[in-house]
């Protein structure tokens, strides 16, 4: 272990020397220096309150060799706030860590005092799990390849670690715990179980909560319609539970009918087609006139546990067909007029921008009524 440092808080900035790390019988001992510099010293700057960076590479050095058992490039000291603790030989160890909180995820820095980080992923529920971390590459002149990684689950299948949680604690379940193992090699450092990780600061770990039904601002019952080219902008109104993951997708059954974006926002598209009267694509409120096609689109609220079924809202928009007016009654007359009425009570023979009521008037002297929005 490195102890000789030197400290100039006034320029910010902490020097490590050249020393003796560890020493072999005999006359080779393995000393910490600046690789690119073997003479000089490693200079890091601190940052009170969160830790200590150092520039460039360092590692632990065989004397009179020329191969390093490590070397690190641009790491960082972390200041803990957290300790790992679990047993291996039936020896128990603890260690402090560094504990970040993303949204749906910890970052532990000095995972099981490698010197190196994990994301944990939280899920709905208080469980998590640690994908399998590659934590070194390149021999770097070591012996052994030092492409190793920081888990393992069983000694035949690499695998993700599980675990349940609470507010500030992490309790890894698998029966194997994990293993740092050196591919290429065929070789395990040692088996590691009954992880388990602790806050120590006034931090708590914040888990996802599964979404179990979203509502829309529009239903089927609406009769949403837009033309080609014309928008409908959807939108989430409710999530329950309160609190839930509010990250939504959005699908269209038929974009060659109507798109949506990553925002609920609808278009219609310009296509030919004709709507089959008293079929499955009439419009529920166009009697008369059938030249609008249903499309339906659905919100899916994301969750970040796979195993949570996701929560679907869905609503059916009707858009109107470009070129083809379809009148497959032979009871229907043909089309006399069309008139488009805005809020205001104005009249036109085309469509206002925003919500119209579209009035057809056909040559038997019926009409037929249906909000169009442009």
């Amino acid at each position: 272990m490195t102890h000789c440092r030197s400290q100039d808080p006034d320029a910010g900035t902490i020097t490590i020397p050249r020393q003796p790390i560890y020493q072999y019988e005999g006359d080779t001992s393995a000393d910490f220096v600046n690789v690119q510099d073997t003479t000089a010293a490693i200079v890091g700057t601190v940052y009170p309150g969160e830790g200590i960076a150092f520039d460039g590479y360092w590692g632990a050095k065989l004397e009179n060799k020329t191969s390093y058992y490590a070397i690190g490039y641009n790491t960082s000291l972390l200041v803990p706030n957290g300790t790992m603790s679990w047993t291996k030989s039936s020896t128990n160890y603890s260690i402090p860590v560094y504990l970040e909180d993303d949204v749906k995820s910890v970052y532990v820095g000095n995972f099981a005092n490698l010197g190196v980080g994990v994301n944990i992923d939280l899920h709905a529920g208080n469980t998590f799990t640690i994908e399998p971390v590659l934590i070194s590459s390149n021999s770097n002149g070591d012996y052994y390849l030092t492409e190793t990684m920081a888990w393992y689950n069983g000694f035949t299948n690499t695998a993700a670690l599980n675990g349940t949680g609470t507010e500030n604690t992490l309790t890894f379940t698998d029966d194997y715990g994990f293993t740092v193992g050196c591919i290429g090699k065929g070789s395990w450092y040692g088996q590691y179980i009954n992880a388990v990780i602790n806050r120590t600061d006034e931090g708590t770990f914040n888990y996802p909560v599964a979404p179990t039904a979203i509502t829309l601002n529009a239903t089927d019952a609406d009769e949403v319609a837009v033309l080609p080219e014309g928008t409908f902008q959807l939108e989430v109104v409710t999530i329950e539970p309160e609190g839930a993951d509010t990250d939504v997708t959005w699908t269209s059954s038929d974009e060659n009918i109507a798109t949506v974006d990553e925002n609920g926002l609808v278009k219609g598209m310009v296509f030919d087609g004709y709507a089959i009267r008293n079929g499955v694509n009439q419009a529920p409120s166009d009697n008369d006139h059938f030249d609008y096609f249903p499309v339906t689109i659905t919100a899916t609220a994301v969750e970040s546990d796979a195993t949570a079924t996701p929560a679907t809202a869905s609503v059916q928009i009707w858009v109107k067909s470009s070129t083809r007016t379809a009148i497959n009654d032979v009871k229907a007359g043909a089309v006399e007029s069309v008139k488009y009425v805005n809020a205001q009570g104005m009249v036109s023979s085309t469509p206002f921008d925003g919500i119209n009521i579209k009035v057809t008037r056909m040559s038997d002297g019926t009409t037929s009524t249906t909000k169009v929005l442009k």
